[in-house]
């Protein structure tokens, strides 16, 4: 249940939570506009989908192997408690998503 979930910090729940407070916290979040990096989109055959809004890039790892987070930058949200700065040859987990400013 959500009353559960609510207690376990690293739960969707939270995790979504979290990501709504911070796409209300940036307008660069908010506006329709995607701008798809190297290639990655949602018909691209990656396992990584880098997207850039704004000063914020959005990267989500959903294949099943480690790979390259590809950008620079300041971490501001992670599925997995990352924090700091990232550089483009930092892993980034199966599964995990991450959101960075200042990112190149």
């Amino acid at each position: 249940t959500a009353s559960h979930q609510s207690l376990i910090p690293d739960s969707w729940f939270n995790l979504y939570r979290s990501l709504i407070e911070l796409r209300r916290g940036e307008p660069d979040l908010r506006g329709p506009d995607i701008d798809w990096l190297d290639g990655d989109g949602p018909d691209g055959a990656g396992d990584v989908v880098r997207f850039k809004r704004g000063c914020l890039t959005v990267i989500a790892n959903v294949g099943s192997a480690t790979n390259n987070v590809g950008v620079d930058g300041q971490v501001v949200y992670s599925t997995t408690g990352r924090s700091g700065r990232v550089e483009q040859s930092d892993s980034l987990e199966p599964t995990e998503a991450i959101v960075v400013r200042g990112s190149t």
